[in-house]
């Protein structure tokens, strides 16, 4: 195809399929635990370490990295509880984190314009080293919760059990609440919150409506996050769209189409 052999298109390509599939694949253990919106927050506050990282002139994937680890590790601290709900301290963290961004933004006119792009992402301006930097998150983190992919799942489906039988589940949270907010900071940059949280939440929910097993919700989760990606590209180049949206868009359709296939399949 055509739009592919531009070099530029390829980048944009590459950061698509490789943070799609690293939100996907998180994205199921998101939904298994029930917290869908940590998604949104952490994208908000990657967000704001990129326009943190822009206003004092430090490299921007390091602020938003450290940032979105550390809150990520907050969400994760044992002493966490109380009278507040896990999602009232989510929503005060996305619109705290969200209102603090737009004015590090607006007073910066440099960084004014990134504005947009941290909402929608600009694939279009991925460059090789963003490409290196998702290869290395990806092959670390792949890595990592096929190795621990037992634990990982029973901590998500029963963690009160797991504690019970001593599998250390403070630590395999751990775990999954870094990789969950270094996977975010890393592709925030390029692809922008859109993407991120679309990623995490919708080509999982195309696996749970179509399989029960949970190893196939994983796969389908990922197959969904690459084929919306390279269609949502596709049709970016031939209809001159947003890139970020546009995937998106097409991951909606798709869970459309696997919500129909469903149907049919009962009926």
């Amino acid at each position: 195809m055509g739009f592919i052999q531009e070099a530029f298109l390829l980048n944009a390509l590459a950061a698509a399929l490789i943070s799609g599939a690293l939100c996907a694949f998180l994205g199921v253990y998101v939904h298994l635990k029930r917290i869908i919106f940590i998604g949104i927050a952490l994208s908000e506050v990657a967000a704001l370490g990129i326009a943190a990282g822009l206003y004092v002139g430090v490299w921007p994937e390091a602020s938003a990295s450290v940032l979105t680890v550390l809150v990520a590790l907050l969400f994760w601290w044992p002493g966490r509880g109380g009278l507040l709900s896990r999602e009232a301290v989510l929503g005060l963290v996305y619109c705290v984190a969200a209102a603090l961004a737009i004015i590090l933004l607006a007073v910066n006119p440099m960084a004014e314009a990134h504005g947009v792009d941290l909402v929608s992402g600009n694939l279009l301006y991925t460059m090789g080293s963003d490409i290196i930097l998702l290869s290395l998150l990806a092959i670390g983190t792949l890595a990592l919760h096929l190795l621990l992919f037992p634990r990982f799942l029973f901590v998500s489906f029963d963690p009160q059990t797991a504690r019970t039988l001593g599998l250390e589940e403070r630590m395999v949270e751990f775990l999954m609440y870094l990789t969950l907010g270094l996977c975010i900071a890393v592709s925030m940059k390029t692809t922008g919150i859109l993407f991120v949280f679309s990623s995490m939440l919708i080509p999982p929910m195309v696996g749970l409506v179509l399989c029960r097993r949970v190893w196939a919700v994983f796969v389908v989760a990922v197959v969904v996050a690459e084929a919306a990606g390279f269609l949502g590209l596709w049709a970016s180049f031939a209809w001159d769209l947003p890139t970020g949206p546009a995937i998106v868009c097409v991951e909606g359709v798709l869970f459309l189409l696997a919500t129909v296939a469903r149907a049919l399949r009962q009926a």
